[in-house]
């Protein structure tokens, strides 16, 4: 039953987080698409990176509370936590774009494209937070 409890413990931290760097990330965006004029993907792989960086903090420090052996091996997870993102990123950038061309509101086509990757975040981040060091370098190999 505890172990139930922890599992959805770091379920609802990850969303907490989730929903504050969203909030964040969707800001960002409009920062930089309407107030700076950036193209809607330019200035969406901006707030994407942004927010990236932030939930990379926050997933290993709070959420799944990590605790690395060596700033080697906190490199290595960081790497595949941005590779990872990066696929993220694509994701969110082609539902934005499918979007925008189907005439959706700007704000509400980066609602939705940053809303679609938050659950697939979450199941692929648990995992590389707490997978142990083999398996963390093998799948660092894979991905860079």
């Amino acid at each position: 039953m505890k172990k139930i409890l922890n599992k959805q413990e770091k379920f609802i931290k990850y969303c907490i987080f989730g929903v504050l760097i969203s909030i964040i990330e969707i800001l960002l965006y409009c920062i930089f698409s309407k107030f700076i004029n950036l193209e809607p993907l330019i200035a969406n792989s901006i707030a994407f990176i942004l927010s990236v960086l932030m939930s990379y903090h926050a997933n290993s420090k709070y959420v799944f509370k990590t605790i690395f052996i060596s700033k080697k091996s906190k490199l290595k997870r960081f790497y595949l936590f941005l590779g990872t993102r990066t696929m993220g990123l694509f994701i969110d950038s082609s539902i934005l774009y499918l979007l925008l061309e189907l005439n959706c509101p700007n704000i509400i086509s980066k609602t939705i494209s940053c809303i679609s990757t938050t659950l697939v975040n979450y199941y692929i981040g648990k995992y590389i937070f707490k997978w142990k060091k083999d398996i963390t370098e093998i799948l660092y190999v894979v991905f860079l």
